[in-house]
């Protein structure tokens, strides 16, 4: 069921959960998988891989190269890219809308709360 909606979406079955900047995704596979399960069904929907600490090192480093560069940025090419952003979504709020329905419809049908413990985790559209 949720196989057509990752495809819509780029995503694989196993998915690096960090995005490290500069258009790089984390490599790391030894820190644990993070399942995401739909609970109407007890499904993995997909597994992202968990971060190490040479990983955040790096967003932290990236993060602050980064802002500074942000910050130093005019407004209207700060606004253009929110605009991209935005249009990034709008495309492709379809397969987000389907695969949000998965975790959290699912959990109110089966009268999870999301967050709690033993729940889906409320991540909302995450992890890529």
């Amino acid at each position: 069921m949720s196989a057509p909606i990752l495809q819509a979406l780029g995503l694989a079955q196993k998915n690096s959960g960090t995005y490290l900047g500069n258009g790089e995704w984390s490599k790391t596979t030894d820190a644990g998988l993070l399942p995401s399960i739909n609970p109407s069904t007890n499904e993995v929907i997909a597994e992202t891989y968990a971060s190490d600490a040479g990983d955040y090192e790096t967003i932290v480093k990236r993060a602050l190269a980064a802002f500074a560069i942000w910050r130093t940025t005019p407004a209207p090419r700060r606004g253009e890219a929110v605009r991209l952003c935005g249009e990034a979504l709008r495309k492709h709020k379809h397969a987000l809308g389907s695969l949000v329905a998965l975790v959290i419809v699912g959990a109110r049908l089966t009268g999870r709360r999301l967050g709690a413990p033993g729940g889906p985790a409320a991540t909302g559209v995450s992890k890529r």
